[in-house]
């Protein structure tokens, strides 16, 4: 059985961004005003919801620019899986906007391995690549091969690493020129909203991360702290696989918690590309009535889950395509001299049986977005239109 802890100590622990295993029982006070207190706070997260389940729009991540002398120029994209469909499609726009612009894009693929990204790192400096797009991989565990191609004259722009901001001074110092991102610690408050108002207050969740992934530390602790608010009643497990052993250890690990709490009945895996390696688990162990996934990145594998009602309640997603755009954008803008963006804005959206069945999933996953043009909206940035 998963041990008790309380909840002052897994939000301490989850601060961090390494592994570990937790559990926790939140328990709240009893009173009517703890009660009224809650349901406004579910009543909220209700229409939040609402909110994000409606198309999404375009909002230009900072001024129009002139990006004519950029052709001929090679990126360097280093991504943590080219076997998954969120990579795919983030490399997809990337592609796309770079050949926008003139430009070469060499995705590599580092598995999310730090060791393998620092030899690929090596490999941008040394066939001169104009600029390095460092996908999912901490910087601050690649300081050696980062301040070289600093010194190289090679910006590098950090992708999907942590919440859309301006570089700190501590990754500046690596040659860290700019950051693109969707709002992760966002889409974990939204996660666990989904959970608690569709519980009732009764929700038994197992929530999954993988500590190699920048992004998991401060979801988790977002998503705790947020399943704690509005849930105060329920229970919490929190578990880590490191991002290679997905398809191997995922399947064991479902097993193993419904197993030893067989009253578990949600499942939320904070990336997509983890729950086509749970669900058949769930449903080997006989549960597949009694469990529901909510994930993020809405890549087409879970969408098709949620569409045919195969145990998947909730898919927040962001557009990946568009991801891709933005961090051509970015690099766009430090190429061409021009500051950074803090932000791409890049937006969020909830799917689920409100608005499912409206989408054709056959139809690039840009579309189940809404009619924004984000394609044509950046051309325009860069003085293309």
């Amino acid at each position: 059985m998963l041990g008790a802890v309380s909840v002052v100590a897994v939000a301490a622990m989850l601060a961090g961004c390494g592994g570990g295993d937790s559990s926790t029982t939140a328990t709240g006070g009893a009173g009517t005003s703890a009660t009224g207190t809650q349901n406004a706070a579910l009543d909220e997260a209700r229409t939040s919801l609402d909110q994000l389940r409606a198309p999404v729009q375009f909002k230009a991540p900072g001024p129009a620019f002139d990006a004519g002398g950029l052709t001929g120029k090679t990126v360097y994209a280093i991504v943590p899986g080219l076997s998954f469909p969120f990579v795919q499609s983030v490399v997809q726009g990337e592609k796309e906007a770079a050949e926008a612009l003139g430009m070469n894009l060499v995705a590599v693929d580092s598995r999310g391995q730090v060791g393998t990204a620092s030899g690929l790192i090596d490999q941008a400096v040394s066939r001169k690549a104009a600029a390095i797009i460092l996908q999912s991989v901490p910087a601050e565990a690649l300081a050696a091969p980062l301040k070289e191609a600093a010194r190289a004259g090679i910006p590098i722009i950090e992708l999907t690493a942590r919440d859309p901001q301006a570089p700190p001074a501590s990754l500046e110092q690596l040659g860290i020129k700019g950051i693109v991102s969707f709002c992760y610690t966002c889409a974990a408050r939204q996660m666990a909203s989904v959970v608690a108002t569709d519980s009732g207050g009764k929700a038994n969740t197992v929530l999954v991360g993988s500590p190699d992934l920048a992004t998991t530390g401060p979801m988790l602790k977002a998503f705790t702290e947020e399943y704690t608010r509005l849930c105060p009643g329920c229970k919490l497990a929190t578990k880590q696989v490191q991002l290679v052993q997905w398809n191997t250890q995922l399947p064991s690990l479902t097993s193993s918690v419904l197993k030893s709490d067989p009253d578990v009945n949600y499942m939320v895996p904070l990336y997509d590309a983890m729950e086509p390696s749970m669900a058949p688990s769930v449903a080997r162990t006989g549960k597949a009535g009694n469990v529901k996934f909510v994930s993020y990145n809405a890549t087409l594998p879970v969408m098709q889950a949620l569409k045919r009602k195969d145990m998947v309640l909730a898919d927040i997603g962001s557009p990946l395509v568009w991801l891709g755009w933005g961090a051509i954008d970015q690099t766009a803008r430090i190429l061409s001299g021009k500051p950074p963006v803090e932000s791409e804005n890049l937006p969020n959206r909830l799917f689920d049986a409100s608005n499912i069945d409206s989408l054709d999933l056959s139809k690039p996953e840009e579309a189940w977005y809404g009619p924004a043009d984000f394609r044509t909206e950046y051309k325009k940035l860069w003085g293309q239109n």
